[in-house]
């Protein structure tokens, strides 16, 4: 059963420009000049219940205002966005009830009130019933271990402490569908690492539907069954990670320390990702392994070299640079 439908998404922005200078800031005042940013462009795909669905892209890429888009918080341009059968925008009582959010740069606790009574305030406003506010409460302070610290001051406690009962808050009323929106952004490893298994543990216990945007590929290959990557706004891969994995299957990186390196360079340098000053990394494909080893040893005595994969972030990367759009069946 799909809980989240979107069909063709759009969303454009005006931005005044202000070329520089007293005289162009004075007649801004009077005579704008605007441009037009597309931040999302003919995005569509549909969600299922109780998939996680990891959302990424480089700063810019339009995954922010997706999300607010599928919240309600932001009205599309053009398209058609169904959430639990509800168009978000319209913001009724009956959809909101169904759904959290964590913003990663903005919270939802009162700075001056303790957690508990931030909690207290979201048992009113969700209408929630007694019992099933200090089960739901109990059980979740147990599984983030944070029971000791739920009585002090917000503005008392440490990022992580706080950024596990914003999840508290977002999960309190038992969403059907779960909005992350970089939810591990400044943690430390360790915390980072206990937020990942709290939410897999609560999705596997509760089916909640969990869309999830992230920097960390950690958080995102930890959690996610299926991968959007967007790009400019526009949708270039969706689908299984390990799909997305075989894309550049058939290269490797050939790390190689020489005596020197500069006579080597001019002849692969189309190849070359990085250098050091004793020596550099090439990106090849697998069956020419042998050939670029044979040309780095005509003028150079090898030292040392590796071979090793690339990894999910290099691949990432690549969809980035190359904009191409991909699909799971690969």
């Amino acid at each position: 059963m799909e809980t989240i439908k979107l069909n063709k998404v759009q969303k454009n922005y005006k931005r005044n420009i202000i070329s520089g200078g007293i005289i162009s800031y004075i007649k801004s005042i009077f005579f704008r000049n605007f441009e037009e940013i597309n931040a999302v462009n003919d995005v569509s795909f549909s969600v299922f219940k109780g998939e996680t669905i990891g959302l990424i892209g480089e700063n810019g890429a339009g995954k922010s205002t997706l999300i607010k888009i599928m919240n309600g918080t932001i009205l599309p341009t053009k398209g058609e966005v169904k959430v639990l059968g509800y168009s978000p925008f319209d913001k009724r009582n009956a959809f909101l009830k169904r759904i959290g959010v964590v913003m990663g740069q903005k919270s939802q606790l009162w700075w001056d009130l303790s957690p508990r009574e931030t909690f207290n305030l979201y048992k009113s406003i969700y209408n929630i019933p007694d019992d099933k506010f200090n089960e739901n409460l109990k059980r979740l302070l147990t599984l983030l271990k944070i029971e000791k610290i739920i009585d002090s001051p917000t503005r008392s406690l440490s990022l992580g402490e706080r950024m596990k009962c914003e999840l508290i808050c977002s999960l309190i009323h038992d969403p059907d569908v779960l909005f992350l929106d970089e939810p591990t952004i400044g943690l430390d490893f360790i915390t980072q690492k206990e937020i990942r298994k709290f939410l897999n543990d609560y999705k596997q216990r509760n089916e909640t539907t969990i869309i999830l945007t992230s920097h960390s590929i950690d958080d995102i290959t930890a959690l996610s069954d299926r991968l959007i990557v967007i790009s400019k706004g526009k949708k270039i891969y969706d689908g299984s990670i390990k799909s997305l994995s075989n894309i550049n299957d058939e290269f490797v990186y050939l790390d190689v320390s020489i005596t020197n390196i500069h006579p080597i360079i001019k002849k692969i340098s189309n190849a070359v990702t990085n250098i050091t000053n004793y020596g550099l990394t090439i990106k090849i494909e697998k069956k020419k392994i042998d050939y670029y080893m044979k040309v780095i040893s005509l003028d150079n005595d090898i030292i040392s070299f590796k071979i090793r994969s690339l990894d999910m972030q290099d691949i990432i990367e690549e969809l980035y640079l190359n904009g191409e759009q991909k699909n799971g069946n690969l």
